[in-house]
């Protein structure tokens, strides 16, 4: 019976070439890049004196009629007077994001301490690894009043926290990055969070205001909203590995038509001296001859003593 090799083994230095880059891409569905607040929407419930949820957040959609979840607003204090749910969603970030889960939120060089603060959670679905820094930017419009954040990555580097990397938010766009040093919140680009000041949106800074209370604070950020543009960042590592199929290997099978006889003789005598076979699946395999995955051809190539052939096998993660 003809015997077909099976297994070569890479040589690391001339087989294998292993890269990593960034992927990024729109955040949204479709992959989107920017959504306009025209067509971002939360539930009328939520809004509704009825519910239970409107004093400290709101879920936005793509869709007016149940579609996709992109973030949730949210308003917490801890001030003595807030409401208990805006006390106890304070409580939530403050342990979730801050070292010190008894602390209160800080912005600025000053580290000036704030009882209030806005935060836009986006759902994980749709940043993946992450935010990618100063590419993100939200643009909040009220009558006069026109502002535009982002972070501040490309003028420093991250503070790196217990939950990841965390930027300053201050005044800017994508295009032409931060023109303000003035700091008005953090991205955690790892959770896909971005916490503001409370007091740097309400008041007069960007006409969010309720003369009765402070329950509908949040509601009024998200109807500000003129736009909001996001992308999700992710490492990506690329292994390449170059299968080499010399003139002499792999002119031979061992699937059982190529054969005849109890013996195993090779069916016809031109697969014996000038065979022809056509790889159309290459199996990667570790130390233990364990498969660990497949690579399939676009169209079967011919192999035979008198060609080689070589086969690019890519793998992300």
């Amino acid at each position: 019976m003809a015997q077909s090799k099976i297994y070569t083994k890479f040589n690391p230095n001339t087989d294998i070439v292993v890269s990593q880059r960034v992927y990024t891409e729109g955040i949204f569905p479709g992959y989107l890049g920017t959504m306009s607040g025209s067509i971002l929407y939360t539930s009328s419930i939520q809004q509704s004196g009825s519910s239970n949820t409107k004093n400290y957040f709101l879920t936005v959609t793509d869709s007016g009629s149940g579609g996709n979840e992109i973030f949730d607003i949210v308003y917490a204090d801890n001030n003595s007077l807030a409401p208990d749910e805006q006390k106890a969603m304070y409580s939530q970030l403050a342990n979730l994001l801050l070292s010190d889960p008894t602390a209160n939120f800080t912005f600025g060089s000053g580290d000036t301490e704030t009882n209030s603060i806005f935060a836009i959670s986006f759902k994980r679905s749709m940043f993946k690894e992450s935010l990618d820094a100063e590419n993100w930017e939200i643009q909040f419009v009220s009558g006069a009043l026109n502002r535009i954040y982002t972070d501040n990555s490309g003028a420093t580097g991250a503070t790196v926290s217990n939950v990841g990397k965390v930027y300053s938010v201050v005044s800017g766009s994508v295009a032409n990055g931060a023109y303000d040093t003035t700091e008005v919140g953090n991205v955690y680009v790892d959770l896909g969070i971005i916490v503001f000041e409370g007091t740097a949106f309400t008041g007069s800074y960007n006409n969010i205001t309720d003369e009765s209370d402070e329950t509908t604070y949040h509601s009024a950020f998200f109807n500000n909203i003129d736009h909001i543009t996001a992308r999700s960042s992710e490492d990506l590592k690329e292994s390449n590995f170059f299968v080499r199929l010399m003139n002499r290997d792999y002119n031979y099978t061992n699937n059982p038509t190529f054969l005849t006889g109890s013996e195993g003789e090779i069916k016809f005598s031109a697969f014996k001296n000038d065979p022809k076979v056509y790889p159309t699946t290459v199996g990667l395999y570790n130390d233990q001859n364990e498969l660990i995955a497949t690579a399939r051809l676009s169209s079967p190539v011919q192999k035979s003593f008198s060609k080689e052939a070589v086969i690019t096998c890519k793998l992300s993660y």
